[in-house]
């Protein structure tokens, strides 16, 4: 398991999903602002979905790990 963690193709998966995350998180971010939603407690909801972005990523990484099966940009070897 070890060796499949430091992998290239963990590396590009651990990348592809955080970009991800990022880009999904921070659209509904923004969608709830367009809608009025948080439009005075945006510091309090971005830290709020940082958080549940990292634990995503995080839970994540453990998966892919856990499954060397599963990979995004990488090839199994």
């Amino acid at each position: 398991m070890l060796n499949h963690m430091l992998s290239f193709g963990f590396f590009i998966d651990a990348g592809v999903m955080a970009l991800g995350i990022y880009h999904g998180a921070n659209g509904i971010r923004v969608i709830l602002f367009d809608l009025g939603i948080g439009i005075r407690r945006q510091k309090t909801i971005f830290w709020i979905f940082l958080v549940l972005g990292v634990v995503t990523w995080v839970l994540g990484l453990l998966l892919i790990a856990a499954l060397p099966g599963i990979v995004i940009g990488g090839y199994i070897t």
